[in-house]
């Protein structure tokens, strides 16, 4: 996965806690089968990638963080307590990296709109500059 140059200093590998959340639930769907009934395609995707530990790309880093959302279902239902792998959210939550991955992605999200933001910032003062040149 190419990372943007302007991206270049960013790191885009995923913590450790993030991945083994993700792999948690690939062992519970491994171990439990059909009990295992959290996520759509996507998120199982999404787990698998985290599980490996490499880096993502810009975007899937953004989704991560648009996860947050769900961060309700960051502690087991009290009626899952003994079977953590049958509650939904809780799957799902883990699956997409946990609160450190979630955690992880916002703060990796922030960095890249600073460097957008100062990017866009340049190219007006260049722009400016051109104005300038072409009176």
């Amino acid at each position: 996965m190419a990372v943007p140059k302007k991206y270049d200093d960013i790191d885009f590998v995923p913590p450790k806690a993030a991945q083994e959340a993700a792999k948690k639930v690939l062992k519970w769907r491994d171990e439990h089968g059909d009990e295992v009934k959290a996520m759509t395609k996507t998120g199982w995707t999404r787990a698998r990638m985290l599980a490996k530990g490499g880096a993502l790309s810009p975007d899937i880093v953004r989704r991560m963080y648009n996860f947050k959302r769900h961060k309700k279902n960051s502690k087991i239902a009290p009626e899952h307590e003994g079977e953590p792998w049958k509650d939904n959210g809780y799957v799902a939550w883990l699956g997409w990296g946990g609160d450190e991955g979630v955690a992880w992605a916002e703060r990796v999200v922030k960095r890249m709109q600073k460097r957008d933001e100062a990017n866009v910032e340049a190219a007006r003062g260049l722009l400016a500059s051109a104005r300038l040149l072409l009176r």
